[in-house]
């Protein structure tokens, strides 16, 4: 009866606090911000498919630039209707800083429906700042989109969903982005450590810094042979904080050459353990993209 989605790297890219180092005046949707494709289907289909006749549209997000989500709702276009907004079709909108529980608390009573009638979209599992292992603690069935909300995640949770609603089953899980049948949240942080030993490959592993932001104390690097891929084939840019270089280190530049170890970081999301330079710039990639990948 409710679907909810995360908008930061669930919804949409890039994350807002990311687009925040870059442009001073609220983001145009579109331009600094797009949708991601497989979000534009689903949205489409729930608004115009029969199946979902009844089903309403929430997003629960955290960032702390509420004010630019929601100028983005009521910018985006609905996909296959340019007459309305994002904001027209979101039913709910819970927008603000602190533990997403506070967000389903609300949702629940503002709804009016109980928890195991939602089902959720977010791309960060568990650990400190996860959000579909606590959200699951709810009774919530919460589907990992680590990589952005994809067609395969999507219609994987809308089966998952059904087939547990079905056998009258508890909904408190986590459906993996792997596919694999859902999880309990405590199943669900145990594949994460698995997910990061299977993502480290036995390490360390030759890779390129493909952004740092100085100001914000990390970036994103990019392995050079190995580790797992996107859903178009392209590589998966890794998370690193300035805490994982080695005391003294120079701040990395786009492009240097590095070798890293990869774990799981306090949001439950595969991210770089260590970071080493060294020295000299990395092989460059040419026709690629980048996206964030914690």
């Amino acid at each position: 009866k409710l679907i909810v989605f995360d908008l930061d790297n669930t919804l949409w890219t890039p994350e807002l606090y990311q687009v925040a180092r870059r442009v001073k005046a609220a983001p145009v949707a579109g331009r600094d911000v797009k949708l991601f494709p497989a979000a534009a289907a689903a949205l489409h289909e729930i608004d115009t498919c029969n199946r979902w006749e009844g089903t309403q549209i929430a997003v629960a997000s955290r960032t702390n630039q509420g004010d630019w989500a929601r100028t983005l709702l009521d910018a985006f276009e609905v996909p296959g209707d340019p007459s309305r907004r994002l904001s027209d079709l979101v039913a709910y909108q819970e927008i603000y800083t602190g533990n997403k529980r506070a967000h389903f608390e609300s949702l629940r009573r503002r709804s009016g429906l109980p928890f195991g009638s939602m089902l959720f979209f977010d791309d960060a599992r568990g650990g400190r700042f996860g959000n579909c292992e606590p959200v699951a603690r709810m009774g919530v069935l919460s589907a990992h989109c680590p990589n952005g909300l994809t067609d395969g995640v999507w219609a994987h949770a809308v089966r998952s969903y059904a087939a547990l609603a079905a056998d009258e089953a508890w909904m408190g899980m986590v459906v993996p982005a792997s596919g694999g049948a859902p999880e309990s949240p405590d199943e669900a942080s145990a594949s994460a450590s698995a997910a990061a030993r299977e993502e480290s490959n036995g390490g360390p592993h030759d890779a390129t810094v493909v952004r740092w932001l100085e100001g914000k104390s990390f970036g994103f690097v990019r392995r050079v042979s190995g580790g797992g891929e996107m859903a178009n084939g392209e590589k998966k840019d890794l998370f690193a904080h300035a805490s994982a270089l080695p005391p003294g280190a120079p701040t990395p530049q786009k492009g240097d050459a590095v070798s890293v170890l990869v774990g799981v970081d306090r949001g439950g999301r595969v991210a770089c353990t260590s970071v080493t330079p060294t020295g000299g710039p990395g092989p460059s990639e040419g026709g690629s993209i980048t996206l964030p990948c914690f």
